[in-house]
């Protein structure tokens, strides 16, 4: 009988960024394999540009947030904002693919 066992191995990073936006692109030049934000590579896996790798593996659903100032009365362009963006990004499935979907792309 095989045992499965858990193999760790050390890899050195091949780029290290804070801007999504070069991470993404050296993705998709195939300089890495990268955790990109389903916001970020959506698009991408639906035009077969990205694969989803380690579906099994996937971590917690990420979250958009939108940072202000708590007031108790905020100014109405404010809260039209927040309100205005709240409804484009809940749930939209131009920018999320659930786990599910994740793993019927994965080649």
């Amino acid at each position: 009988m095989r045992v499965a066992r858990i193999v760790y191995r050390e890899v050195a990073a091949s780029l290290c960024a804070n801007d999504i936006d070069a991470q993404t692109d050296a993705v998709l030049a195939r300089l890495a394999i990268g955790q990109l934000g389903s916001f970020s590579a959506v698009t991408h896996i639906r035009e077969g540009q990205l694969v989803p790798l380690l579906t099994r593996h996937l971590t917690p659903r990420e979250s958009i947030y939108i940072y202000y100032r708590h007031r108790t009365e905020q100014p109405l362009r404010v809260r039209t904002f927040i309100d205005f963006m709240i409804g484009q990004l809940a749930d939209n499935g131009d920018f999320f693919l659930s786990p599910g979907k994740l793993r019927a792309l994965a080649k």
